[in-house]
């Protein structure tokens, strides 16, 4: 977890997104279903599996769903608001350097 969160900051200081996804909000909400999903989907089998109960299990899956959706979908709107200031400074900054050539 900490190499990840090193990872992260380090590639915003840097500018670094991703070179296939663009950091806008479709992307965002489409990665938080995937990630919503398959916790949902691993907890519903967990809760089943322990209790044999499948409203509750159901009702599970959703709340996991709807929680790691989400926190996943606002640490992504927050980490790209975040690149995109960061992008626009490093771009400003090359600008200026270009200029006093």
């Amino acid at each position: 977890m900490c190499l990840a969160i090193y990872l992260s900051a380090a590639c915003m200081k840097n500018g670094i997104w991703d070179r296939k996804l663009k950091p806008n909000f479709k992307t965002n909400v489409i990665a938080s279903v995937i990630a919503g999903t398959a916790l949902g989907v691993i907890w519903f089998v967990i809760s089943y599996q322990n209790y044999h109960n499948f409203i509750g299990s159901i009702m599970t899956g959703v709340f996991m769903f709807v929680c790691t959706g989400g926190l996943c979908l606002a640490a992504l709107v927050v980490s790209s608001l975040i690149y995109k200031k960061r992008v626009e400074k490093l771009e400003k900054v090359d600008e200026d350097s270009m200029c006093d050539e």
